[in-house]
């Protein structure tokens, strides 16, 4: 499965996850701006426009940098956008990687290829630091960064920050495959073979030399803080996937499908697994999907505040 798809699917499931609160604080701090400026790190296939244009939470003025490093991410993306727009009613008009769109809000859309940390705030005519963008997001991101780095930098560039499903620490699948509960007798692990999967699969995201931690969500209170800026609203955005009267979706079905792939792949990799054992763990998870009888737990926070100063801090 392309990542690109990847992307795309866990849009809708994200449509029941992201914290009410958290985006209710973000509209009501931009409600009475005109043409607000937003910059998304990370912006994937442009979900994130999408969500907070569906829900309102931005102005009917307004323009979006969507960053990414990844080329198809950004390609994908202004096709996705634009076609969307149209099924919504919009005009859209496109002038090499900006969008215009024209309907019940006005608003552009710029697609950017490049690395966060090449990206700083433009020189104004007079050659100082023109004024920074009203909202700073990152959407899924900050687990797969260096969380300090990365927040400074994201601090330098706005006034305030929505920083959506961020990773903590939980990923589970039910039923379980085998053991629940037991504990293992070479290895004294307790929980079953799901829970020794998942220790592994954690412990490769926390890993000496990758960036990103698997308890992102609890850490992003002091590195705002250290940064300089204050946590105004705090949720959870569990993804809970599992199957109704109907089955899964196609997009819960290619979302489980990429996610059960990205662990067993990590779990291999990092090798403290019997591979065997791994790959009848994982040959069950894939037919619970095909059967309708896989629920998935990842547990995630969602936050929104304000920035620092602007100021890059000397310890980046």
């Amino acid at each position: 499965m392309k990542f690109q798809r990847y992307l795309e699917a866990k849009k809708s499931v994200e449509e029941d996850c992201l914290s009410l609160r958290v985006l209710d604080d973000v509209r009501g701090r931009l409600k009475n701006e005109d043409n607000v400026s937003v910059f998304e790190a990370g912006a994937g296939v442009g979900s994130m426009v999408q969500h907070l244009v569906e829900r309102d939470v931005l102005p009917d003025r307004f323009t979006y940098t969507a960053l990414d490093i990844d080329a198809e991410n950004v390609e994908r993306g202004r096709k996705r956008l634009a076609d969307w727009g149209r099924r919504c009613g919009y005009t859209v008009e496109r002038d090499d990687a900006k969008m215009r769109f024209d309907g019940a809000k006005r608003f552009d859309v710029t697609f950017a290829e490049g690395d966060l940390y090449d990206y700083g705030r433009e020189a104004d005519e007079d050659g100082e630091d023109a004024d920074g963008y009203d909202l700073v997001v990152a959407h899924a991101l900050l687990d797969i960064l260096d969380l300090r780095r990365a927040v400074d930098h994201l601090f330098a560039l706005g006034d305030a920050f929505y920083f959506p499903v961020c990773f903590d620490g939980v990923t589970a699948f039910e039923p379980p495959f085998d053991g629940d509960g037991e504990c293992d007798e070479d290895s004294g692990d307790c929980g079953g073979f799901d829970a020794r999967v998942e220790r592994a699969y954690h412990a490769t995201m926390d890993a000496e030399g990758r960036a990103g931690s698997s308890k992102t969500g609890r850490r992003v209170f002091d590195a705002v803080r250290s940064a300089g800026g204050t946590v105004t609203s705090a949720g959870a955005s569990d993804w809970l996937v599992f199957p109704d009267g109907d089955g899964y979706t196609d997009d819960e079905e290619a979302l489980l499908h990429h996610i059960l792939g990205t662990v067993y792949d990590a779990v291999r990799d990092e090798g403290s697994l019997d591979e065997d054992k791994l790959d009848a763990w994982y040959d069950d998870r894939k037919s619970r999907v095909d059967d309708g009888t896989l629920v998935y737990v990842a547990h995630q926070i969602d936050f929104a505040g304000r920035c620092g100063d602007g100021e890059v801090p000397n310890h980046i």
